[in-house]
């Protein structure tokens, strides 16, 4: 009993179905055609180019003039006789005549065989695999010759048969579905189908088959219906895959009892298979379809609960209110409460609700959304802020309805509000910081301006005595290490809160480093080091840059390879590393061969108040801020610093920065090199105003030194009485004094005497107060402690803008 597979093997290879195809299209020929001996005689052509043969012939052994020869059929098989004759038992004969071979095959009925096939070749024997080619074509010719016989006679009673069977067969043939007939055994008896490529064998192979040969093991998807059909008599239907996997497409199978007209006849079952592929894809997308909206919905509903928010519609003609669970529950309501558009008003005060009335009414005039928060009444009195958002549904140009959502915003203005009081409160601390800040610089820098100031004075003097000299450079040092402290607090507290900013201009940024690496030069030669700097010849000698933070960065850098390097040199170089129109890229490197940095330590470095010790150095001190402040300042110039270093072998830092080129003589550096050969400013009527008496003697006695005999004053009202009584051209004044303040006494001399400049003389060197003073109109700036230089630039500077 051959299975499924084996039908599929021997019979659904692909020259078996183009064979298949033509044979079935010489069966369609023969029976809707009046040539019937030409379909046949080109159907023996057909199996003869197949089989590579001579000649055929076709017997018709009960009608011997239907004979059919083609390519001579007859030739060498004169003395054969063929009317009448068998083939045996078998199926086929091969037999040896002279040279040719002949493959006889036998047609048969159920009465015996009808007819004889026959094919010649001259080339080579027969096998059976010949037999196998041409047996498909068996069963169709034995249908030929059975019709053949049949065809012509006036028998009445055949001719209402056939009329009925043609009649039967195109109202058959105009169905797209497969039919069987099946007897209660499941040996099929007839097939109908339109399309036989649905079929994966010949429909004249099914016959006289059961399901089980046909199908195989795919069988039982019939066998269970046909047994269910046959107990209990009703109509049975099964939907099942294409048997081959590969395929993707689905059927229905329909089992319908046909009990014969008298007991003694056959029971009779027939099948109708439909191709429900299309059906079944559209079955099954509306079936994802709704699985997956049910999904949707379900986590829509979900969402809504955990965003607590609900939905709601509102007619307009009707005045209907359709409003989600979520609602309810904001509302802390059980959901059968039914809301309408009146007593969902009532959770609002008379307030919010004319709002939340008048925005409707505006939404509907300019077909516009609506977006609002308000605040309500739970049916638990609890006060809850919501959020109401909706939009006009218009038709026909009318607007038919409002839909939007409602969802409870409680939580978030709470949030709000703790936000607000954080960033007040934030706000408050970093005011506080600030005055503190400044409190700090104005304390810390207030003495240390007179230290210094008095430090600078006697500097400019000569002492015979050597230990004087020494006292003075120790006192020099000290006080100058204590300022720089101070700096970097400051700095660092700019840095964080990115307060800090370039204040680029033009100037020598090779004689920068050279000026630098001079104050440098002593210090070094105390620890008996070689400090060496090289420039690049391609670096101009005017760029704009920030000479202050760069300055900054390089003192932080150099005091610290001289610092930790304890014998060798310190190395300062300077690398044009690319120049584009304008723009020139320089590349920073400090070297030193001192006691370098473990590699896992190079990242710590750059930490506020973190310092690399060792126990052969523990000797050095410092805050540890220098090179957290360098790292910033670098960043500021949009840069990053980089760090090489081993253990007893040397460290090198080094950074690029971009800097523009100036096109020409630097004039304002010209300007004040040759003012600088004078030190004498006399004819310059000056008032300082300090509520310190130190500052006050350091200020005058140094610009005594400039050739001023400057006025002074230790409060505001002191001064306004002097500037009323003489005329002055500039007036330095301290910020934070007692009574009235330096912003006040600055705000009325530029109102009351705008013919003096205002020249602001503070320790408080913050950001804010700059930028304040900026406000008032306020651009000249001395910080306390002061440098003689840095005065008299500043004093240059007031008189070329004056004159």
């Amino acid at each position: 009993m051959r299975s499924f597979a084996d039908f599929s093997n021997n019979y659904l290879t692909q020259p078996d179905l183009v064979f298949f195809n033509r044979i079935l299209q010489f069966q369609n020929a023969y029976y809707s055609n009046g040539q019937k001996e030409r379909v046949l005689e080109q159907l023996l052509h057909e199996l003869c180019e197949l089989t590579q043969s001579d000649s055929a012939g076709l017997i018709n052994n009960k009608n011997r003039l239907k004979d059919v020869f083609v390519n001579n059929g007859q030739v060498g098989l004169v003395h054969a006789t063929f009317k009448n004759t068998g083939t045996g038992t078998g199926n086929y004969q091969i037999k040896k005549i002279g040279e040719q071979s002949m493959l006889i095959c036998s047609i048969k009925d159920a009465e015996g065989i009808v007819g004889l096939i026959y094919l010649i070749r001259s080339n080579q024997p027969f096998t059976v695999e010949n037999y196998a080619m041409i047996k498909p074509a068996i069963p169709i010719l034995n249908g030929m010759l059975a019709y053949m016989n049949l065809y012509g006679k006036s028998v009445p009673e055949l001719d209402i048969q056939l009329k009925k069977t043609a009649s039967l067969q195109l109202l058959i043939e105009s169905l797209d579905d497969i039919i069987l007939e099946l007897d209660e055994n499941t040996v099929i008896k007839k097939v109908w189908v339109k399309d036989k490529s649905k079929l994966f064998m010949p429909p004249e192979l099914f016959i006289g088959k059961t399901l089980t040969e046909v199908m195989g093991g795919f069988a039982y998807v019939f066998m269970e219906c046909i047994h269910e059909l046959l107990i209990t008599g009703e109509r049975q239907e099964c939907v099942y895959p294409d048997f081959d996997v590969n395929k993707d497409f689905w059927y229905s199978a329909k089992f319908q009892k046909i009990d014969g007209e008298n007991d003694a006849d056959a029971v009779r079952v027939i099948c109708v298979i439909e191709d429900i592929t299309a059906k079944k894809l559209m079955s099954d997308q509306l079936q994802q379809s709704t699985t997956e909206l049910k999904r949707i919905n379900n986590l829509l509903d979900i969402g809504l609960d955990i965003s607590k928010m609900g939905g709601w519609e509102y007619q307009l003609q009707n005045r209907e209110l359709f409003v989600t669970k979520q609602i309810n529950d904001i509302k802390d309501l059980d959901h059968q409460v039914v809301l309408d558009y009146k007593t969902i008003l009532d959770y609002f005060d008379h307030d919010n609700k004319i709002i939340l009335l008048n925005t409707l009414n505006e939404a509907f005039k300019g077909f516009q959304p609506f977006d609002i928060e308000l605040e309500l009444t739970s049916a638990t009195y609890q006060k809850k802020w919501v959020r109401i958002a909706g939009v006009p549904v218009s038709e026909n140009g009318y607007v038919q309805s409002f839909r939007g959502i409602l969802k409870d915003i409680t939580h978030n203005k709470k949030n709000q509000e703790e936000l607000i009081a954080a960033k007040n409160l934030a706000e408050q601390i970093a005011r506080k910081r600030t005055e503190i800040l400044s409190i700090m610089s104005h304390e810390i820098r207030t003495p240390l301006n007179g230290i210094i100031g008095i430090c600078n004075l006697l500097n400019q003097n000569d002492f015979p005595d050597p230990q004087i000299r020494e006292y003075l450079d120790h006192l020099s040092f000290s006080s100058n290490h204590l300022l720089s402290l101070v700096n970097d607090i400051l700095d660092l507290e700019k840095i964080e809160n990115k307060k800090m900013e370039l204040n680029e201009t033009e100037g020598d940024l090779v004689g920068l480093v050279g000026n630098i690496i001079k104050q440098f030069q002593s210090l070094a030669e105390v620890k008996g080091l070689e400090l060496k700097f090289y420039a690049d010849h391609g670096i101009p000698s005017s760029v704009i840059f920030d000479e202050l933070r760069l300055g900054r960065i390089l003192n932080n850098l150099i005091g610290n390879a001289i610092k930790f390097t304890e014998k060798g040199e310190v190395r300062i170089s300077l690398k044009a590393v690319r120049q584009e129109g304008r723009m020139i890229r320089v590349l920073f490197k400090i070297e030193d061969t001192g006691i370098g940095i473990p590699e896992h330590l190079h990242n710590l470095v750059f930490d506020k108040f973190h310092q690399v010790q060792q126990a052969s150095h523990r000797q050095q001190q410092g805050t540890g801020l220098g090179l957290s402040i360098t790292k910033g300042l670098v960043s500021l110039f949009k840069s990053e610093i980089f760090l090489r270093s081993r253990v007893n072998e040397g460290t090198t830092f080094e950074f690029e920065i971009e800097f523009e080129v100036v096109k020409g003589p630097d004039l304002r550096r010209v300007i004040k090199g040759e003012r600088r050969i004078k030190d004498i400013l006399p004819g310059l009527r000056l008032l300082v105003v300090d509520d310190n008496p130190v500052n006050l003697l350091v200020a005058k006695r140094q610009l005594w030194n400039f050739g001023i005999d400057a006025e002074q004053a230790d409060n505001g009202y002191t001064a306004l009485a002097m500037l009323k009584a003489e005329e002055f051209d500039i007036i330095l004044i301290d910020l934070h004094m007692p009574g009235m303040d330096g912003y006040q006494l600055a705000r009325q001399v530029q109102v009351d005497y705008p013919e003096t400049k205002v020249i602001i003389f503070t320790a408080d060197i913050l950001e804010e107060v700059r930028m304040r003073l900026a406000e008032m109109g306020i651009t000249y700036v001395l910080s306390k402690p002061f440098n003689p230089d840095e005065m008299h630039e500043l004093l240059l500077e007031v008189i070329n803008n004056t004159g």
